[in-house]
């Protein structure tokens, strides 16, 4: 089953980056559709809360027209002045993903808990597919939380860096939206309060990395592997004796 649990979330990461690539609104409506199906076969209070949450990230960004959360899409960028497109800036940005990843997971082993938090959501059908898809559901959980995230720190910016510099409102705002997602995993997830500068940590070098980047791809890959990981092993944890 676990084996099961990997391809699946390869295969749903794969399947959003494909779609994103393609239109970034199929992108979203992958992970709007996901949550249909969460909300179906799990607690629906818990789900509901997130399809909102990423309802209203999604609306806010298109009826400010000065933001461009979630449309800000690149393909291309330079690196050392060189000219990174196509699959080759995906390749980048999954390698990017995979460094934050591993810089969380090293930092939450030596704290002693993972520093972003994990959500255990809980499947309310006996149906086998269901239970399979939960660390699919759980590891999603993450691109959402990473857009409201940005839509948040696209509007503190746009505040902050009126009434300031650009750079004090750039500061201002990773410090201010970092504080609060962190805040909100401490205490939605059971994070030790001890862990908050880490879970604020995290949150920064995600939003960082959708502003130099002008695309959130590195930082959903490494939320969602951080989220997935932690949801398998829960699964090994419940079916080893």
């Amino acid at each position: 089953m676990p084996l099961t649990e990997v391809i699946l979330l390869i295969s749903w990461l794969v399947i959003y980056i494909l779609l994103r690539l393609f239109n970034v609104y199929f992108g979203v409506t992958w992970i709007f559709i996901t949550f249909v199906f969460a909300f179906i076969v799990s607690n629906r209070e818990f789900s509901s809360f997130y399809l909102l949450l990423y309802l209203i990230a999604v609306v806010i960004d298109l009826a400010i027209t000065q933001i461009h959360t979630t449309s800000d899409i690149k393909t291309e960028a330079k690196i050392d002045g060189s000219k990174v497109s196509g699959f080759n800036f995906i390749a980048v940005s999954l390698i990017a993903g995979l460094v934050m990843y591993f810089m969380i997971s090293v930092i939450s082993r030596q704290v002693g808990g993972n520093i972003v938090g994990v959500p255990n959501l809980a499947i309310t059908t006996p149906s086998a597919i269901a239970q399979t898809l939960k660390p699919v559901f759980e590891a999603s959980l993450g691109i959402i939380e990473n857009t409201l995230a940005f839509v948040l720190f696209d509007i503190s910016l746009l505040l902050f860096g009126a009434i300031f510099t650009l750079v004090i409102g750039l500061v201002i705002a990773l410090v201010l939206v970092g504080l609060i997602m962190g805040l909100f995993h401490v205490v939605a997830y059971d994070v030790a309060l001890g862990l908050l500068i880490y879970a604020t940590l995290a949150f920064i070098l995600f939003i960082l990395s959708k502003f130099l980047f002008k695309d959130s791809l590195s930082a959903d890959t490494a939320h969602y592997l951080n989220n997935g990981v932690v949801s398998v092993s829960r699964s090994l944890q419940v079916v080893t004796p």
